[in-house]
């Protein structure tokens, strides 16, 4: 096999000889130029070159100035190992998919990477995208050697976009506004990421990232289903803005230690279930806990609800040292549901040291408390203050 090199100077070369021989409104890819002169005389493009096209055997192309790269134009090019393109501005679809030599991607003016268009590129390890705004689905997913990425301009990134890069451990987007659906999902290696403007991360975005141990998410607005599901060496989580927590956000994130969610107005269904070392949650704005939102929350002895108005079946069932839920700010009895404190201290377990748990609610509506619907069971629990 021949080391072959392409460059601009070649393809104006093939693409000569295609315009003489089919006329000059004829538009190839790669691949197909170098089927389409391959039994032309007289082309001046060396035999290795069109070979190489040809039988996908090349190893390094560098363009300075296509503009361009078409859907599929370098697809399961086996033998590539560097891919350089100076001007280029999109890369379609499946561009380099399963290039599986590929060790080095450049390309400097580059602003949107197509869906799938690195997918299975099982080498990649370096990739330079400064100018890249917008990456779409499945774009790297399976680069099983791509240990950091950073693309400082970048808007977006789709869904399933970093999908199964194992070996991926870190993460930088300071521009990036949405996560997409399992865009990092299953990165088993992945412990730092850095989203200083991100407002959404979308369903199942993080999940499985079991070696995370903590993110910060200053702007974010919304937590999609399942965006930090199993990600257990997850401690801390800065959430600050968020004002909707999908369900099973954070659910088996079993070494989340605190939750401080201040302008979060809903938890969703199982949330938080099954966090174990959960021990306080601060949710001073929240209206709405959903069913089974902190499940088997073994930790947890404290809750704070300010302005609640709806506590789930099954909320916090399996909190066996919740001895506190505050809600001496709401304005009104929040609805409860059935078994939302059950095996709970408030609900009649007592804790490891025999005691039972509490309700504060605001002495004006302490009488409404203890006579209201499913409250009135654990009236002798609820303390004004």
């Amino acid at each position: 096999m021949a080391n072959v090199i392409i460059d601009d100077g070649c393809l104006h070369d093939i693409a000569d000889a295609i315009r003489m021989k089919n006329g000059a409104s004829e538009t190839y890819m790669p691949s197909e130029m170098a089927a389409a002169v391959y039994n032309i005389d007289g082309t001046g493009v060396g035999e290795n070159a069109v070979d190489g096209m040809l039988n996908k055997t090349l190893r390094y192309a560098r363009f300075c100035s296509s503009p361009r790269i078409p859907p599929s134009a370098f697809s399961e090019f086996s033998y590539l190992e560097i891919a350089q393109f100076d001007r280029c501005s999109t890369i379609g679809a499946f561009g380099f998919l399963g290039c599986t030599a590929l060790v080095s991607a450049i390309f400097p003016s580059c602003v949107s990477i197509g869906s799938y268009a690195f997918a299975s590129c099982s080498s990649l390890t370096d990739c330079s995208f400064p100018a890249c705004e917008t990456i779409r689905n499945s774009a790297f997913a399976y680069c099983r050697n791509l240990s950091s990425v950073e693309f400082p301009a970048c808007t977006r990134v789709d869904e399933g976009a970093f999908w199964r890069c194992s070996s991926l451990a870190t993460v930088s987007l300071p521009a990036c506004l949405s996560i997409g659906s399992d865009a990092f999902s299953i990165c088993s290696t992945l412990s730092s990421v850095y989203l200083p403007v991100c407002e959404e991360i979308n369903p199942g975005a993080f999940f499985e990232c079991s070696a995370m141990a903590g993110i910060d998410l200053p702007e974010c607005r919304l937590i999609g289903s399942r965006a930090f599901e199993s990600c257990r060496s997850l401690e801390s989580v800065g959430i600050r803005n968020c004002t909707y927590i999908y369900s099973s956000a954070f659910a088996s994130c079993s070494s989340l230690r605190e939750l401080d969610a201040p302008a979060c107005l809903v938890i969703d269904a199982n949330a938080f279930r099954g966090c174990q070392s959960l021990s306080v949650a601060l949710l001073p704005e929240c209206s709405c806990v959903y069913q089974s939102a902190f499940f088997g929350c073994s930790s947890l002895s404290s809750v704070s609800v300010g302005r609640c108005s709806y506590i789930g079946a099954n909320a916090f069932m399996g909190c066996v040292n919740l001895t506190t839920l505050n809600a001496a700010n709401v304005s009104s009895v929040p609805t409860l549901r059935g078994g939302a404190f059950s095996s709970t201290p408030i609900g009649g377990y007592q804790d490891v040291t025999g005691r039972y748990g509490r309700v504060l609610v605001p002495s004006s509506l302490y009488e409404s408390f203890v006579t209201a619907y499913m409250w009135s069971d654990i009236s002798d629990r609820i303390a004004p203050v």
